[in-house]
């Protein structure tokens, strides 16, 4: 539990200078607290885990067709996917839920225009993240797969630290409702 949350942490408090203040440190407190509390107590399955599993890191293979079609052609079959890229976020023994709600929450963010941080903030006042693709996710997957991104991006970049849409959008909001009382 440690391993998947600790180097996380120290990353958002090292890199992003709101999280050293008040509001931002309540936040990461409560973020450990509650993620701490929700592995301890639940089962999570553990496996070899993307850690970035979103739609734009599929490939796809679609189907070729010769020429213009004709009345009697059979039907085309579906794009199928053939790979998948960017492991730099990879883990042997990772919260498989991380990937489900990490491609849950990118789907969130293509089909309904919703951030990141505003489906999590959504997550921790119903309890669960819902998405019709991929059914109902528990809290802590979502606020894992939230924290992996949060941090994978700002380990990635210092540009994401002086992003004042991407923090705005994405960081702030859920670590201002973990800190409210």
């Amino acid at each position: 539990m440690d391993g998947w949350l600790g180097h996380r942490l120290a990353v958002l408090s090292d890199r992003v200078r709101w999280c050293c203040g008040a509001e931002g440190t309540a936040g990461l407190l409560a973020l450990r607290a509650l993620l701490r509390r929700e592995l301890a107590e639940h089962p999570v399955e553990v496996a070899w885990t993307h850690g970035d599993f979103t739609p734009g890191n599929l490939l796809f293979r679609s189907p070729a067709r010769p020429g213009p079609p004709l009345d009697d052609d059979p039907p085309v079959a579906e794009s199928s996917v053939t790979g998948l890229v960017d492991w730099a976020d990879a883990t042997a023994d990772g919260p498989a839920v991380v990937d489900r709600a990490s491609f849950a929450l990118a789907l969130g963010g293509l089909l309904e225009g919703r951030s990141w941080g505003e489906q999590v903030v959504a997550a921790l006042r119903t309890g669960a993240l819902r998405r019709p693709e991929v059914g109902e996710l528990p809290l802590s997957g979502a606020l894992l797969a939230w924290f992996w991104h949060v941090s994978g991006n700002l380990e990635k970049s210092r540009r994401f630290a002086r992003n004042r849409h991407w923090l705005r959008e994405v960081l702030v909001p859920v670590l201002r409702e973990l800190a409210a009382p």
